[in-house]
């Protein structure tokens, strides 16, 4: 007997970022940003990357801004105990803050590859924070949950050579929305393994079907060749894309999403309204 069809279609997801305003982001208002410091220090401010106003720990007024000597002063010096000058780094509590380079040049990543990787990595622990903040869980009553596993282990060529222990995924998208889930379950592909997993990310009266799962696996076979403990972040960033995201958003959306990201879990902004 063939499965009964999805009486609804798949709600979209309320975690989706609020990204109706892409033009901070295009393309050629971003290198017009960046040609010089000055306009950079003030397009990092418009998106909320830097704090637009900092306020002096003396005397509670705001601090004037140096962009071209990367800092804020205050000259209040009769209003301070101390009698002296208070100074604080412009990129201070901001994404930037252990950054050595020219603000321009970072928001570019006209850098080293080496460096260009760490920034893609912490990017992938900022998703990771986004998925730490809610309860994810998919499906609904009539919506259709396909559930697979699949093995990530490193596999031999004509049985020859090293054997490597299992290492399985499993996991579930919701059709239609394409949101899914996945945990790194190692051998140990037991009910008593795999049934709190089900329950956790899978609403009730959800209908559950198995031996579907060519989307995700699409996504594990691009993983194929690296390192187990860089696993568990990849999978994250895939999570974060289909939970976060429109299925395929644009390079604005995208860019505005991650920029949401870092405000809401990086930084130390008070003033800068994330919606």
């Amino acid at each position: 007997m063939s499965p009964p069809a999805a009486t609804t279609s798949a709600p979209p997801s309320p975690y989706l970022y609020h990204t109706e305003d892409e033009s901070l982001f295009a393309m050629d208002y971003v290198i017009q940003a960046t040609s010089e410091e000055a306009l950079c220090v003030k397009w990092c401010m418009e998106v909320g990357l830097v704090d637009k106003q900092k306020f002096c720990p003396r005397c509670g007024k705001p601090m004037r801004l140096a962009p071209t000597r990367r800092r804020r002063r205050c000259c209040r010096r009769k209003q301070h105990a101390d009698g002296k000058e208070i100074c604080r780094g412009l990129l201070t509590n901001s994404f930037f803050n252990e950054s050595k380079l020219k603000l321009r040049q970072t928001v570019l990543a006209s850098t080293s590859l080496r460096a260009a990787h760490e920034c893609y990595a912490f990017c992938r622990s900022t998703g990771s924070k986004e998925l730490f903040r809610a309860d994810f869980q998919i499906g609904s009553d009539g919506q259709i949950v396909e559930i697979d596993e699949t093995s990530l282990s490193k596999k031999q060529k004509y049985h020859r050579g090293r054997h490597y222990e299992e290492f399985w995924l499993f996991g579930g998208v919701e059709r239609g929305s394409g949101r899914w889930f996945g945990r790194i379950v190692h051998n140990k592909r037991t009910k008593a393994t795999l049934l709190p997993i089900l329950k956790r990310f899978v609403k009730p009266r959800t209908h559950i079907m198995s031996d579907m799962f060519a989307t995700i696996k699409r996504h594990v076979k691009s993983m194929r060749g690296m390192r187990k403990d860089h696993l568990d972040s990849y999978l994250d960033e895939y999570m974060w894309r289909s939970w976060f995201f429109p299925p395929k958003p644009s390079v604005g959306q995208f860019f505005t999403g991650l920029v949401l990201a870092i405000i809401r879990n990086e930084l130390k902004i008070s003033n800068f309204d994330l919606f």
